[in-house]
């Protein structure tokens, strides 16, 4: 897995410097020895698509955001992760990569990059695919034995991989989270913990939680 999300990372630069044009992906596009320039982070390419005009959805930032950092982590020995998680959120980037591609040159950057990255772009995928039908599977049998429902997962986005189980859990046979609903101490409705802010505690020193239209709400008055 370490492997992979290393080599994802290229992909992610390779990716973006393409649309932002091949040059803007080193630090110093000035340079006279281009090759031994060190590469920009994906940060830095976000920005630069930004100044270009190029939208980037939040929620794929967010994600790039989150496996950019784990990358960081990594290199410094200082990490936990959760396998089907980082899989999921790949191939997330990965797809929303290829849309904004897309969008932006009228290609599928599939078919524009070297024929090794295009081959690990197929084998994440493969393996991705499989161990996700292998939860679908597991997650509509619980539900069909105990009569319950199957649920789609909040924390890897994935459809049909939960199952409501006892108390109001939701378990993921895909990342293997459990999700469950609690109270929003701003309009007192009940909402996945997944969905929710963390917001502060109370007397007890029990957790608070808002939901996204009490914290919008919230961000809006200050």
């Amino acid at each position: 897995m370490y492997n992979y999300h290393f080599k994802f990372y290229g992909i992610d630069i390779e990716t973006l410097g393409r649309i932002t044009k091949s040059i803007l992906c080193f630090e110093k596009p000035h340079s006279t020895n281009i090759e031994k320039e060190k590469t920009i982070t994906c940060e830095q390419a976000i920005i630069i698509l930004k100044n270009s005009n190029i939208i980037i959805e939040d929620k794929l930032k967010k994600i790039i955001e989150k496996l950019s950092n784990l990358r960081n982590k990594i290199i410094h020995y200082k990490f936990e992760y959760n396998t089907s998680e980082i899989r999921a959120n790949i191939i997330l980037v990965i797809n929303g990569l290829r849309k904004l591609y897309n969008n932006v040159t009228k290609h599928d950057f599939i078919d524009d990059v070297s024929a090794h990255t295009g081959e690990l772009l197929e084998k994440i995928e493969g393996e991705y695919n499989e161990q996700l039908h292998l939860a679908q599977s597991n997650a509509k049998e619980e539900a069909d034995e105990n009569e319950t429902f199957i649920e789609d997962c909040n924390f890897c986005n994935e459809a049909e991989t939960a199952v409501r189980r006892e108390e109001d859990e939701i378990y993921c046979y895909f990342c293997e989270e459990t999700d469950y609903e609690i109270e929003c101490c701003g309009c007192t409705e009940l909402y996945r913990i997944s969905e929710m802010w963390f917001f502060n505690e109370d007397e007890n020193g029990n957790d608070l939680f808002l939901c996204q239209h009490c914290k919008d709400s919230l961000d809006s008055d200050n």
